[in-house]
């Protein structure tokens, strides 16, 4: 259910949940009725979509084509979605970390013109069935054109950028992890943040693979983000706004909790490898015995982040068995 409310005791701030046809069920969208007039992300590109943005701005007594700034936390289609489609009615600039452009214009997706993708290769490496491939790209694929289109114009954005925004001055904080050009949006005079998804007040967000900037720089999606956890805590919050679930107070608890959380996660890993050599697969197996066939590749991001630190601290060893790496205890 689309809702859209001010978010005291902030001025000029609006939250508008906007339902998506994804477990984690709807996105939170940012209006800041302020000159620049500026959106925190846009949803997906859905008539829902339209429809909240569109009555949201009718409540301050304005149009989809008075919007003038589009801030993109990160490049997940349920952030970016819309984007193209309202910078195309309004003109409004859309700004992007660098790291995620290739994300929002699309140019990943020439990854799965190579045979075998770099997708195929990994599930096969990490031992999942091989009907899962088909079934995953295609989904993927349906997502991405089905609720986003292309952004083929962007202003970048990089850490310690200061960006005006609906009143306000806004600094960009780069913090990787969740993605790997997810970015906070932090004023210093309310310290209050805009967290997209690198904080959520009850789900633990997934440190997503990334698949092409493992293989070009070495990228480690969770290592990354349990830095950018730790160097969050010295960010001064008294308001914490996120992508998903409701805005709540100072972020440093919450962080902490993430924290604890992957390290009994960890912890839960090595008690899976205590009964024998495993593949990421069928540790994903016991670690998430539900786990629906379209998450497989959040469950496996989860693992993988896990094994990596495992391995750098010498917990854990691999050898290649067939196709597929199989890890157990050193």
């Amino acid at each position: 259910m689309i809702q859209i409310r001010k978010v005291t005791p902030l001025e000029g701030v609006h939250k508008i949940t906007i339902p998506i046809p994804f477990p984690i069920e709807d996105v939170n969208v940012y209006l800041l009725e302020g000159s620049p007039l500026t959106l925190i992300d846009t949803g997906l590109r859905s008539t829902a979509t339209m429809d909240a943005l569109e009555r949201a701005l009718s409540g301050i007594g304005r149009k989809l084509r008075d919007v003038e700034r589009i801030l993109v936390t990160h490049g997940h289609i349920d952030h970016f979605g819309a984007a193209r489609t309202l910078s195309e009615i309004s003109g409004a600039k859309v700004f992007v970390h660098a790291f995620d452009v290739n994300k929002v214009n699309h140019d990943f997706l020439q990854d799965f013109d190579r045979e075998p993708s770099r997708l195929a290769l990994y599930l096969i490496e990490a031992g999942v069935p091989a009907n899962y491939y088909p079934f995953l790209k295609q989904e993927f694929l349906t997502n991405i054109h089905d609720y986003s289109e292309p952004l083929t114009r962007v202003e970048l954005m990089a850490d310690e950028d200061e960006i005006e925004a609906g009143g306000r001055k806004l600094q960009v904080m780069h913090f990787p992890g969740h993605c790997i050009g997810q970015v906070c949006f932090f004023d210093p005079e309310e310290q209050l943040m805009f967290t997209g998804d690198h904080v959520l007040p009850e789900i633990t967000p997934n440190p997503v693979m990334d698949l092409i900037a493992r293989e070009e720089f070495g990228y480690q999606s969770l290592k990354t983000y349990l830095e950018s956890l730790r160097s969050t805590r010295n960010v001064d919050v008294r308001h914490t706004l996120p992508g998903h679930g409701e805005p709540f107070g100072p972020l440093q608890a919450r962080v902490d909790e993430i924290i604890r959380h992957h390290e009994q996660r960890k912890n839960e890993i090595v008690r899976i490898l205590n009964n024998g050599s495993k593949t990421k697969w069928q540790i994903c197996g016991k670690l998430f015995s539900q786990l629906e066939q379209r998450e497989a590749f959040l469950g496996l991001s989860e693992v993988d982040g896990h094994l990596e630190l495992l391995e750098e601290a010498g917990q854990v060893t691999c050898e290649k068995v067939k196709d597929s790496l199989l890890f157990h205890l050193h």
